[in-house]
């Protein structure tokens, strides 16, 4: 990867598709999205023909999924000072105190939606 991007040496391949997580934004991931695309093409996006939009729309997905992915790495890598036990511990943390909030919101929904079927008194006398 790192003599393609100073060199142009080798290519980057669909299979297995390898993300350079070091350069983000450079020559060998913005080839990596460009044989992507061309992959969709060919597998029959636009039937063959896609206009620009179309083309736009999947680099589009492809550099909004690295970006997800690469977040979530970043997250839950251990941090400079933590051991990987103790990372897995803060993930598994973090991860049940987004479960509560779901349960809230879920149940909140619940709530409401219950709230909103109930006749109201006057309409049934």
């Amino acid at each position: 990867m790192a003599a393609y991007e100073e060199h142009g040496f080798g290519q980057p391949d669909l299979e297995p598709m390898q993300v350079n997580w070091k350069v983000f934004n450079g020559k060998w991931n913005e080839t990596l999205c460009e044989r992507f695309v061309e992959h969709c093409v060919k597998a029959g996006l636009g039937e063959g023909d896609p206009n620009e939009d179309e083309l736009q729309q999947v680099m589009n997905i492809f550099w909004e999924r690295l970006e997800h992915i690469r977040t979530w790495i970043q997250t839950n890598a251990p941090k400079k000072t933590e051991t990987a036990e103790e990372a897995e511990i803060r993930s598994a943390e973090r991860h049940h105190a987004n479960l509560e909030v779901a349960r809230r919101n879920t149940r909140r929904q619940q709530v409401c939606i219950s709230v909103d079927s109930v006749t109201p008194i006057s309409d049934l006398g």
